[in-house]
């Protein structure tokens, strides 16, 4: 594996090398050599519970014994998809994905379909995913801190694809108001982390999420809320 690990974001540079972990036990993730470590992040959100939290072991041995039935559906995807739209008012219908990336895909394509415009507006230093969708404008390198949106954040990504990317700063109204001014008829939608966990959990002003939610409304662009590291895991 490159680097040692299946994602360049493990690459840990305080430690000097990779963190392989051996076994975790609720808030601890002890690594090969034994050391403890406090997971402050609960595994990016995959662990609310803690690590092997007794009701998740019993609902995956359950699993197990049910059987592995990967090209359909069963009861329990209607039962989780009835709790999701119980949970959030704006909830109607309920698609599940294997990634989150899969998730920001296929919603694009969607709110693309909804508004048939191409331009998407989002906020440097969101995460969006790896896709070609949403790879572009969100990390800049530090020297290019104050360039457009034009940046791909990975080669391999057609610079093409850049065009159809609007990104600017979070917490900016006025940023999000004049760019919709000057294009708002071509953007499909606006999305963004509501809490910025990617940057370390930074919270929205007060009114800025109600502002979206105005400007948005106004100029006929949908309002995209990626809350997959903030929210349901």
């Amino acid at each position: 594996m490159p680097g040692g690990v299946c994602a360049s974001t493990r690459l840990n540079k305080a430690l000097g090398h990779p963190l392989y972990a051996s076994r975790c036990e609720g808030a601890r993730i002890i690594d090969v050599e034994g050391r403890e470590y406090l997971d402050m992040s609960c595994g990016h959100g995959a662990a609310l519970l803690g690590h092997g939290h007794p009701a998740i072991r019993q609902a995956l041995v359950k699993a197990a014994d049910m059987g592995l039935c990967c090209a359909s559906d069963t009861r329990y995807h209607i039962e989780l998809a009835e709790k999701l739209c119980a949970l959030i008012p704006c909830a109607e219908r309920v698609r599940f994905t294997n990634s989150g990336s899969e998730a920001t895909l296929h919603a694009l394509r969607l709110c693309r379909a909804a508004t048939g415009r191409d331009l998407v507006i989002r906020f440097l230093g969101h995460f969006h995913g790896y896709h070609e969708l949403t790879y572009i404008g969100g990390h800049p390198p530090a020297d290019r801190l104050d360039s457009a949106s034009d940046f791909l954040e990975s080669p391999g990504i057609p610079q093409g694809m850049a065009q159809f990317i609007i990104s600017l700063p979070f917490n900016d109204l006025d940023a999000v108001a004049d760019a919709l001014d000057r294009q708002g008829k071509e953007v499909a939608a606006v999305i963004l982390e509501p809490v910025d966990f990617n940057s370390g959990g930074i919270p929205p002003l007060p009114g800025y999420l109600e502002g979206l939610r105005e400007l948005t409304t106004q100029h006929g662009a949908l309002l995209f809320f990626d809350e997959i590291q903030t929210s349901f895991k």
